[in-house]
């Protein structure tokens, strides 16, 4: 038995009306290496990063946001991936333009959805936020727990200690 719920992954991959939902449940660095991938960024993501300007960003924030980020903590204190997580990837790309980040002058969100599929979208995610993902969409048969345990049984059974070794150690 499959781990999606309809069994297909086909109709994940080619089903435009999921890839809007599939972009918001990226975390703001997933995002961004989605853009690097794709050619939208000028730099990789950690250089993206470090050229985001942090108060503008926050400026982006709800005022119950940046309350409930600066709990017992002071502005300079937090970090800029928190500010981002919680921006949607029309704000974020509103600041990746602001600041020249993009290859493209004023890229929308609606350049970059016609540009991706939704297999490269999933692509940037490793296996259990892959499966944390299809949950969220209601997509996954079981919980994440039990997706993860059956591909343990039926991917890592059998291997040997030296290839699991292998397997832990490679680069890929």
């Amino acid at each position: 038995k499959g781990l999606l719920k309809n069994g297909n992954a086909d109709s994940i991959l080619q089903d435009e009306d999921i890839k809007e939902s599939l972009l918001k449940d990226l975390t703001a660095e997933e995002f961004l290496t989605l853009l690097y991938n794709e050619g939208f960024l000028e730099k990789d993501v950690q250089s993206t990063l470090k050229e985001i300007d942090f108060d503008a960003a926050f400026d982006l924030l709800s005022q119950e946001e940046k309350d409930k980020l600066l709990e017992g903590k002071e502005k300079s204190d937090l970090e800029l991936e928190d500010i981002l997580d919680l921006l949607s990837a029309e704000e974020i790309l509103e600041l990746l333009n602001q600041g020249g980040l993009l290859t493209q002058n004023d890229v929308s969100l609606s350049d970059i959805l016609s540009a991706i599929s939704n297999e490269d979208i999933l692509n940037t995610l490793d296996a259990k936020r892959l499966l944390e993902v299809l949950e969220k969409q209601g997509l996954l048969d079981g919980s994440v727990k039990d997706a993860m345990d059956r591909l343990k049984d039926e991917f890592l059974k059998g291997l040997s200690d030296e290839d699991l070794m292998k397997l832990v150690a490679s680069e890929d």
